[in-house]
């Protein structure tokens, strides 16, 4: 049953303990049709999280309010607020793939139900006039997140059965836990690798299935997950390069594209006498710049470092003989 419903159990058993016929929990059950366990539970509820002055008289064998002033309070929001909140909540559906959308989304419903009637309403009224396009989410196998979740809690290793790009069928490794990342709709799962004897980072969506082991690890101190994850564009083995200078040139045809975008934190442009600009950022996800800057065709150059640019001439040499060569 979900938070609105029991939203409006609760207040059923506020007013039917607030009527002083000191009702019980099997009589309130009744009423509502549910059983005597979800009644004291409710009950619980109410005086953990809100307080409620709820007292049980043995004499009169059934509840009653020690405070008989006492209201439910209702959660008020800014305008501001609900906003956010009506946003928020289409934003979470990126993450549909991972365990903690249903926990999220049930406490987001759980807010609403303390919503005042009219706030209500309007936040409905306006999530019509307000859409989140969120990117596309990468499926993850069924039986994956409970031994990644359990090894990575527990600090235990875990063998997956993994799809690497480039083979056709998966093969086993087995990995140390050390941190679980969500980007742009897809998961992540950074750990040692003992095949490669190295910190690798691994797609939860390639993992065919997940044993976890008894082998115990731990996270060596000196970790540092920045060095493999870069918020501005993403999660990808490239730690060996380290951060780089990255420049681009853009022509002056999408040059306003280009600048009104945030990048990256550590982004500056210099625009040219003939309209053009280039962009200078510094990072450790150089495939990620590539992917971007191949989005804009010939209207986009990588002018350093060496190693991008060649990357780059090579997946231009290679689409040149994919569209040209056959003819």
């Amino acid at each position: 049953m979900g938070a609105k419903s029991q939203f409006n159990r609760v207040v059923h058993i506020l007013e039917a303990i607030q009527s002083e016929r000191y009702p019980t929990a099997g009589s309130i059950a009744a009423d509502y049709e549910v059983s005597e366990r979800t009644i004291r539970r409710d009950i619980d509820w109410l005086r953990d999280f809100h307080n409620a002055p709820i007292e049980y008289d043995p004499r009169r064998r059934g509840y009653y309010l020690s405070d008989p002033t006492y209201r439910l309070p209702a959660l008020t929001m800014t305008e501001g607020e609900m906003i956010a909140f009506t946003v928020g909540e289409q934003v979470l559906s990126s993450y549909r793939n991972s365990p903690w959308y249903e926990p999220v989304h049930n406490a987001f419903a759980r807010i609403e139900s303390l919503l005042p009637e009219q706030v209500n309403v309007s936040a409905h009224l306006f999530s019509r006039k307000v859409s989140v396009v969120t990117p596309p989410f990468a499926e993850i196998a069924a039986g994956v997140w409970e031994p990644i979740l359990e090894a990575t809690r527990n600090s235990r290793a875990v063998e997956i059965s993994y799809r690497s790009g480039g083979y056709t069928h998966p093969r086993v490794r087995e990995v140390r836990p050390y941190r679980l990342i969500g980007q742009d709709g897809s998961w992540y799962l950074i750990g040692w690798s003992e095949h490669h004897e190295e910190v690798r980072v691994f797609a939860l969506s390639r993992i065919v299935s997940a044993v976890v082991t008894g082998t115990s690890c731990e996270v060596p101190a000196d970790f540092n997950p920045e060095e493999y994850v870069d918020p501005d564009f993403g999660v990808f083995n490239r730690r060996a390069e380290g951060a780089q200078e990255v420049r681009v040139r853009f022509d002056a045809e999408v040059a306003h594209l280009v600048t009104e975008r945030r990048w990256h934190p550590t982004q500056h442009f210099d625009t040219r006498p003939d309209g053009a600009v280039e962009l200078v950022i510094v990072t450790n996800q150089t495939d990620q710049v590539l992917f971007r800057v191949m989005g804009f065709g010939p209207a986009a150059e990588i002018l350093a470092p060496p190693e991008l640019r060649s990357r780059a001439k090579e997946w231009i040499g290679r689409m040149h003989q994919r569209y040209l060569g056959a003819r």
